[in-house]
């Protein structure tokens, strides 16, 4: 049973990275910069704020479209997460 669990994790994780590797083909040139800047920003207004808005909220807040709520979501969830587990982020991760 074990080996079953970590064989189905294994192609998981590659079915996973195929499917990052697509999706950055196809995604807008710079739009890591652009993520990596909203995250600054929502840095600077600290995880107690952050995590305790709507995404809309947020979006209001950092004065954003709303065309960029899944970058804001991202960056939100990158900070709320780590932040409930007590990690810090490094470069998209807990850790």
């Amino acid at each position: 049973m074990r080996s079953f669990i970590l064989v189905a994790s294994a192609i998981a994780v590659a079915a996973s990275v195929d499917m990052t590797l697509r999706n950055a083909e196809e995604m807008p040139e710079g739009i890591f910069d652009k993520l990596w800047e909203i995250y600054g920003k929502l840095k600077e207004l600290g995880t107690e704020t952050v995590c305790g808005q709507t995404l809309s909220e947020l979006i209001d807040l950092l004065g954003l479209p709303d065309t960029l709520d899944s970058l804001v979501a991202t960056a939100r969830g990158w900070m709320c997460n780590c932040a409930t587990c007590n990690h810090r982020m490094f470069r998209g991760g807990c850790y």
